[in-house]
């Protein structure tokens, strides 16, 4: 039962990780002008900013590819570390809560996995 309910949690987390990398990789691949203002702001160039969300969008998709999840999480992991660290060098604490909710919903579906990854054993 308990194996049952960590892998539904999983399974739950990606699908909601993978929708909110596939909306915000759209966003920035697709150039909205509130995203390249964002960007702009943070002094990273529009070129870097549409790799980003194609590199999310990547990501996204490989979630849900057994072989592929730790990776996909763990490239995530690393876009919103330095999402944090820009918002908080450029806009303060409040401004960067949002990247560091994602990072920590990435580093707890990361260790679910893991544990589900171990019980498959």
């Amino acid at each position: 039962m308990k194996n049952k309910v960590l892998n539904m949690t999983f399974r739950g987390l990606l699908i909601l990780l993978s929708v909110i990398f596939v909306f915000a990789g759209m966003d920035k691949v697709v150039c909205r002008p509130d995203m390249v203002n964002m960007f702009k702001e943070l002094g990273i160039p529009k070129t870097i900013m549409v790799v980003v969300g194609f590199t999310e969008l990547v990501f996204a998709v490989l979630i849900h590819i057994k072989y592929f999840t730790k990776l996909a999480l763990q490239g995530l992991m690393f876009i919103m570390f330095f999402a944090f660290v820009l918002t908080i060098i450029s806009n303060g604490f409040m401004s960067s809560i949002f990247p560091l909710m994602i990072f920590v919903i990435l580093l707890f579906t990361n260790h679910v996995g893991q544990i589900v990854k171990d019980n498959e054993k």
